[in-house]
């Protein structure tokens, strides 16, 4: 059992926002991985919980007219390693992916989680940082842009703003 206090289902990226804002407490969930193992570990800190995990416009690759890629943050470890744009033109990506876990956590377990919890054993930092990757990130105030590099401020530690 998981000693969960609130728990929000999100709609939409900006909905997310809201609830977080509402919250500041709450933890986002996407694939779940690192946060049920806190969970299960009784971590106060993960006792609210805002669901993003079936969010469309965070799911999924794609090119884009200026011809970068773009990965959403809930497309899980198994899409990236089996979509043809990522073995195609990030193949170091994908063989990073391929290394992560067992397949049913990289069936779960999501690329922006995994970059947004701050491991320093994140297997998908060091290959975004490589490719100079650029994050979107959404917040009350909208949504900004920053490289990767610099965002992993410390062990467990990240760039994010409440």
């Amino acid at each position: 059992m998981f000693d969960i206090a609130r728990y929000y289902k999100a709609r939409s990226v900006a909905e997310a926002v809201a609830l977080r804002q509402a919250d500041p407490e709450a933890r986002l969930l996407a694939g779940g991985t690192d946060v049920m193992i806190q969970l299960h570990h009784l971590n106060a800190a993960y006792r609210h919980i805002v669901d993003i995990h079936d969010l469309p416009e965070l799911k999924g690759v794609s090119e884009l007219a200026d011809g970068s890629i773009r990965i959403g943050s809930g497309t899980t470890f198994t899409e990236l390693i089996e979509n043809e744009l990522v073995q195609r033109r990030l193949p170091m990506l994908a063989e990073a992916a391929a290394t992560i876990a067992g397949p049913q956590i990289r069936n779960v377990a999501t690329y922006g989680g995994n970059i947004c919890n701050g491991a320093t054993s994140a297997d998908s930092a060091a290959p975004t940082v490589a490719l100079e990757a650029e994050l979107e990130i959404a917040g009350p105030n909208g949504t900004r842009r920053i490289p990767i590099a610099g965002f992993h401020t410390g062990p467990g530690k990240v760039a994010l703003q409440p």
